[in-house]
């Protein structure tokens, strides 16, 4: 007789009866309920029961939603999904502060509802949670940013840019969810794992009004007109790399919407006859606003090339003076001059070799002036 599978177990948290009732209705077909009417219940069956995921009431009782997802959090590592008639910005902060993976505005639909369930218990299953090695990854901001507009000037349109800059902060260590301006009517909005989740698409519509850098702790939203990005967990707790991260992200969203400005001067005008001269002023104005823009970039640029080589300069620099040091070192060391010449020997090596490793000053120089050429096109 064959096994049957044992069925994941959904723990319903809702102080509100029917609501219980409905949820487990959505669920119940494809796995174990269990349902508790407030937080403390809730925490009592945690402890006692084998739970897959929680669906988590926001407005509670005594112990609300918010509170109650962190003392989960504290218990075990179980995934919470809150669901809510709430559309604040605020508190869907919030619920990605206390460590939600997910959140849903009512009315719930059950094949979106077993879907996110389905695919956040997988992949909570699957994951290895390796060490945040974050701390031990060197972020060289200069060399990411000069590979990122590398390749984003020869990006053919706005689908293909986005994806280059998931893949980009993906690099850095960073899940990232964007928006796109396509046109008037259109905006894309995707992750890292394709399209965008709707608690995404919320944070990423309603902070656009929230400045151009909004943060809360972990949180960050970079905002510019034709672009936004929202990171759910910066590594705050290692403070100089966050900063770098963050002057890293904010180079890519200015750059990236000054090129989403160009994909529009470059499409086709319709009805150019209707054009009136109002219409052609304002164009003009708006193409010279974006020359003045990429003059901006391509000042940057410069600055940066300055930069990568006089930071190659001084390491090349620095490298020679530990060889000096060193070497007047030996007379207190009590070595033979063999033993010297073999020090000597392998310290220079050394030299060569990170050397070796530094960008090549012409060919760097090179692909530098290709991108401000590529720029002034």
């Amino acid at each position: 007789m064959k096994k049957q599978k044992k069925l994941d177990k959904i723990l319903i948290v809702d102080d509100d009866n029917v609501t219980r009732t409905r949820h487990n209705l959505l669920v119940s077909e494809e796995y174990e309920t269990v349902m508790a009417e407030d937080a403390k219940s809730a925490i009592q069956i945690l402890k006692e029961e084998d739970i897959s995921l929680v669906l988590l009431d926001y407005l509670m009782p005594e112990i609300n939603g918010v509170d109650a997802c962190m003392m989960f959090k504290q218990i075990k590592d179980v995934p919470v999904i809150f669901i809510t008639a709430i559309d604040s910005l605020e508190d869907h902060l919030k619920a990605y502060e206390a460590g939600a993976e997910d959140l849903i505005i009512k009315p719930v639909q059950r094949l979106v509802l077993n879907k996110k369930i389905k695919f956040i218990i997988d992949s909570h299953k699957n994951k290895n949670n390796p060490k945040n090695d974050t701390e031990n990854r060197y972020l060289n901001k200069n060399e990411l940013l000069f590979k990122f507009f590398k390749k984003a000037i020869y990006c053919k349109d706005r689908e293909e840019l986005a994806l280059l800059i998931l893949d980009s902060t993906k690099e850095v260590g960073l899940n990232c969810a964007i928006r796109v301006h396509m046109n008037k009517e259109e905006e894309l909005f995707l992750n890292n794992e394709g399209f965008a989740k709707e608690i995404e698409k919320n944070i990423l519509n309603l902070s656009r009004e929230s400045g151009d850098v909004f943060q809360l702790k972990n949180r960050l939203v970079l905002n510019k007109e034709n672009i936004s990005l929202f990171f759910a967990s910066l590594p705050v707790e290692y403070i100089n790399e966050c900063e770098l991260i963050k002057e890293f992200l904010i180079e890519i969203v200015e750059f990236s919407d000054q090129l989403i400005k160009k994909f529009n001067q470059q499409e086709p005008i319709q009805n150019i006859q209707e054009v009136t001269s109002v219409k052609d002023y304002q164009n003009t104005q708006n193409q010279e606003k974006i020359n003045i823009n990429i003059d901006v970039l391509i000042e940057k640029l410069g600055c940066l090339k300055d930069l990568w080589n006089n930071q190659s300069i001084e390491v090349s620099y620095k490298l020679q003076n530990m060889v000096s040091e060193m070497e007047g070192l030996y007379s207190y060391l009590m070595i033979d001059q063999k033993q010297e010449l073999e020090i000597s020997r392998k310290l220079t090596q050394l030299v060569s070799d990170i050397n070796s490793d530094l960008v090549n000053k012409e060919l760097f120089d090179k692909e530098v002036n290709e991108l401000i050429k590529a720029l002034k096109r």
